[in-house]
C-alpha cells in the first residue's frame, strides 16, 4: 500500500450487478471495450469483471480527487518519481468529516 502509516483504507465501490440483466450489461460492456477477449466462467467472473470494476472505480476516484483539489479540500504533490500524491489540506482539517 502506498502512503503513510496512518492511512486508513476506504471502501470505494460501484454497484455490483443485482439482476441478471445488470450482469449481462456489465459483460457486454467489457466485451465492447475488449472485443478480442475470450475466457472461461472463472476467468470472466474473477478477472474481467474485477478489472472492469477497478477501472470504473479508478475513474470515479480520479474525478472525486479533481473536485476535492479544485475546492482546496485536498492538496496534490508530484513526487520525484512523477507520481501524484494527495493529502488533506491542513487548513480544512477541522471542517473535514471524520
Amino acid at each position: 500500500m502506498h502512503g503513510t502509516q496512518d492511512a486508513k483504507p476506504i471502501l470505494v465501490t460501484h454497484r455490483i450487478p443485482e439482476t441478471r440483466a445488470d450482469l449481462c450489461r456489465e459483460i457486454l460492456s467489457y466485451l465492447a471495450d475488449h472485443p478480442r477477449s475470450e475466457d472461461s466462467l472463472e476467468g470472466i467472473s474473477e478477472w474481467w469483471l474485477l478489472q472492469h470494476y477497478v477501472t470504473k472505480t479508478r475513474a470515479a476516484v480520479r474525478g472525486a480527487l479533481t473536485d476535492l483539489v479544485r475546492h482546496k479540500w485536498v492538496l496534490e504533490r508530484v513526487g520525484a518519481d512523477g507520481r501524484t500524491t494527495y493529502r488533506l489540506n491542513p487548513r480544512r482539517r477541522s471542517l473535514a468529516p471524520s
